[in-house]
């Protein structure tokens, strides 16, 4: 930190490997994304053609080597070669994939060897996990596989399981962008075998610490397995790989460069004490490396790092200068040159974006954060050791939030699509968590490595420490609203976003001019806090029924007051939640225990801030598995139980449960909660019932002990099923507008014809969210208006 004005860093030089690397994986992800020989070929030619334009420029200027266009003619030449190149090795690995899925699609799964390679992850079906398979002792391919049982990383299992290959859904052309050829469920294991060789010594290793970290035991147990293990096993059963992914933290427990580089650090200061020969402690440093990969099962960004430390070191022995952006190019184009599948995996994606973002634009930022920053003041004495040391903290506080600020920016277009969300705390939560991290991975090293009792027993607790200190910071920062921003906008719409500005930075590389930019953030925060006080206190009295697929979930909402109605079968509702600028409920009302109910309560974790979750009487000590999970997320031990005749206000709106009349266990359709809703604002009113799943025999005593007549509206009851209600009932209520929730091409056929005739003979006009998506209603003088998302369809009922 100095007095005078932060300089401005030197232009960043791009190279060539850059441009290498990005047609290379533009380029395979095309073929292996589109699967067309037709198309492969078409690219091979106009390659060929390109290739041949260059050579011929080579031998054009071949007596001007040091000249200009003698240099673009060889680029030009290696560019459409390595291009060429890149596409020959996609087609093939695409032709040994299609190969792959036929093989095994004709031969018994019984025939199979499969060696786990991932570590499994727990569903609702059992453990999941990658595997590659060999048939007649040859590997084929990598598949999902299955288990009710765990295996641990490099066992071969045999056995009986039914293989279904890669089908035409998203799903199935991710599994092929990664080089999967289907999903196999093992019905029966017959024969185990364990690893072989060095690679059986590092397994044993790794599971030697994993007993010794004892992941199971506690939050801070579990981060460290994940960050020196790579097990996240613990961290998924507590929650605490959402919490990390909604904080933007991921990464400080993904394996990766950052933990590679304090093991050769602690690696190196212990080779230091002994008498080794640089060149031998060189290389055993290298072999510490190799070594911690494969004992935190290889994950592909510590892969990527160990063979950008080998090309460093390689450069250096052959006195080439360094040069990360290079380095971190010819890594990734020849990773992706050898295994093709590499440019389909996120990970792989994630880490090379934000490397390449980080080499780039990292200084940039740094220098733009001080200029922006006040200047420190003079009365303070910074050649004191207190100084110099509020110095250092301040030039590594601009690093971090300079590195998290451009790492978040240019890998926004891979994760906004893949996760649909944008941390909005990350900048903070590194700040915090950042030195935690580093005490902790060097803690857990010493105590995997350690050969005293004390020093291990020392370095756990250590652990201990530091691990809590980690899970309670995030998981308090995974709670703030608006941790995380939902993100609705098209992948290319952001690549092209953040590519243009990209560009225009390096071209241009201006100045910071400290008080324009002040003003203009001072007058977007001014705008930005005008809509949050419109959104969060001023938004009109409305009940949405919102569109999210084969489940449920209705939005009321005045003023400041909010509530959901079930949480759909996905994050979808988050989504929906986030278009309509909802960033706090009052609550959400699960009416059963369905997961098309409550599957989507996780997702608003970090989304919007939640007081409470009601559940019918009885309820609340059946919650367990997922559903338990997702509301200890969302609002800790705050559950809420409601029974007949209970109310709920909202506003001008209010909710009365006329169903259960007893206590339920949630399991039942049954046992949903079913809401009369009703407002009244001087002349505006407006009348409906919510009926979760409840069909006509639970909703037609349900009204009539409660006394209902004539509705404006009817939420019809487990998505429009032909027994969703019957002809009493419909009479009696008649409502003006029926509104079903059903996914579009569900395999129930809901809403059912029956269903629709039903409310249709007594006037009641029949809307589904499969055909107009979000319902909207509204109340107004004399009558309610309507508005869906697609409004051709809407009907006029005010």
């Amino acid at each position: 930190m100095s007095e005078t004005k932060a300089p401005l860093p030197a232009r960043p030089y791009v190279p060539f490997t850059f441009y290498l690397m990005v047609t290379d994986i533009l380029l395979v992800r095309l073929v292996l994304s589109r699967g067309d020989g037709w198309r492969a070929l078409g690219v091979i030619a106009c390659l060929g053609t390109i290739a041949g334009a260059g050579l011929t420029l080579v031998a054009r200027h071949h007596r001007h080597k040091g000249g200009h266009m003698g240099t673009m003619a060889r680029m030009v030449c290696v560019l459409a070669l390595s291009s060429l190149l890149a596409v020959l090795v996609a087609t093939t690995a695409l032709g040994r994939l299609d190969a792959c899925e036929s093989l095994l699609s004709e031969r018994p799964v019984s025939e199979w060897e499969l060696r786990i390679t991932t570590e499994g992850r727990a569903t609702v079906g059992g453990q999941r996990c990658q595997a590659s398979v060999s048939v007649d002792g040859v590997c084929r391919g990598d598949v999902w596989v299955t288990t009710q049982d765990e295996y641990g990383i490099g066992m071969t299992i045999r056995g009986v399981g039914r293989f279904s290959p890669n089908a035409n859904d998203e799903s199935s052309r991710s599994n092929r962008l990664r080089g999967i050829a289907g999903s196999v469920r093992m019905v029966r294991v017959q024969e185990t075998r364990e690893p072989e060789g060095v690679y059986a010594l590092v397994m044993a290793a790794r599971e030697g610490a994993l007993r010794l970290i004892d992941p199971d035991a506690d939050d801070a147990r579990a981060i460290v397995a994940g960050s020196i293990c790579g097990s996240r096993r613990a961290m998924d059963a507590r929650g605490l790989t959402d919490d990390f992914a909604t904080c933007g933290v991921a990464h400080l427990v993904a394996v990766s460069g950052g933990h590679l580089a304090i093991v050769s650090s602690v690696a190196a200061r212990l080779l230091a004490l002994t008498a080794l020969a640089p060149s031998a402690r060189a290389v055993l440093l290298l072999a510490c490396d190799v070594l911690f990969v494969v004992f935190c099962g290889a994950p592909v960004s510590a892969v990527r790092a160990l063979l950008m430390v080998l090309a460093s070191s390689g450069a250096q022995l052959v006195g080439r200068r360094n040069h990360s952006l290079s380095c971190a190019c010819v890594v990734a184009a020849s990773m992706v040159l050898v295994d093709p599948f590499a440019a389909g995996q996120l990970g792989f994606l994630l880490s090379v974006s934000s490397v390449v973002g980080l080499c780039l634009f990292s200084p940039y930022a740094a220098y733009a954060l001080r200029a922006l920053l006040p200047r420190r003041p003079q009365s303070v004495p910074w050649r004191l050791p207190c100084g110099r040391a509020l110095s250092r903290a301040f030039d590594a506080f601009a690093d971090i939030t300079a590195a998290t600020l451009v790492a978040q920016v240019v890998t926004l277009p891979i994760v906004g699509p893949a996760f649909g969300s944008f941390a909005l705390v990350s900048t903070v939560a590194n700040l915090v968590l950042g030195p935690l991290f580093e005490l902790l991975i060097t803690a857990g090293l010493l105590a995997c490595v350690a050969p005293l009792a004390p020093v291990r027993v020392g370095a756990l607790l250590v652990c201990d420490g530091s691990g809590s200190l980690a899970a309670d910071a995030v998981r308090r920062m995974s709670r703030i609203p608006l941790a995380s921003l939902r993100v609705d906008v098209p992948g290319w719409v952001l690549w092209l976003v953040v590519v243009t500005a990209s560009a225009l930075l390096v071209w241009r590389w201006p100045k910071v001019n400290p008080r324009k930019v002040r003003i203009a953030l001072g007058g977007a925060a001014a705008v930005l806090s005008v809509l949050l006080v419109r959104w969060a206190l001023f938004a009109p009295p409305s009940v949405r029924i919102l569109d999210v697929g084969q489940g449920d979930a209705i939005l009321v909402q005045d003023g400041p007051s909010a509530v959901l109605v079930d949480s759909g079968p996905d994050e979808r509702v988050a989504d929906e939640l986030a278009r309509l600028h909802v960033f706090r409920l009052d609550a959400v009302v699960l009416t059963h225990l369905h997961d098309d109910h409550y599957g989507g309560l996780s997702s608003l974790c970090g989304v919007v801030r939640c007081d409470r979750v009601i559940v019918a009487r009885g309820v609340r000590e059946h919650l367990s598995g997922e559903a338990a999970e997702a509301v200890r997320r969302l609002v800790g031990d705050r559950v809420e139980e409601v029974s007949w005749g209970d109310g709920l206000r909202v506003g001008n709106f209010g909710l009365r449960v006329i169903w259960p009349e007893q206590d339920v266990d949630g399991s039942h359709n049954a046992d949903s909660i079913e809401l009369y809703l009703s407002y009244r604002d001087g002349d505006r009113i407006l009348t409906g019932l919510l009926t979760g799943d409840a069909e006509r025999d639970e909703t037609g005593p349900a009204v009539s002990h409660a006394h209902l007549g004539k509705l404006d509206f009817l939420k019809v009851g487990h998505h429009g099923s032909e027994v969703s209600i019957g002809d009493g009932t419909a009479r009696t209520i008649s409502p003006e507008l029926s509104v079903a929730s059903a996914g579009e091409g569900n395999r129930y056929g809901h809403p059912s014809a029956t269903c629709v005739d039903t409310l249709e003979r007594v006037g009641s006009r029949f809307l589904c969210t499969k055909d107009v998506g979000t319902v909207e209603l509204l109340p107004e003088d004399g009558g309610f208006l309507v508005r869906t998302a697609r409004p051709r369809l809407a009907p006029d009922v005010a």
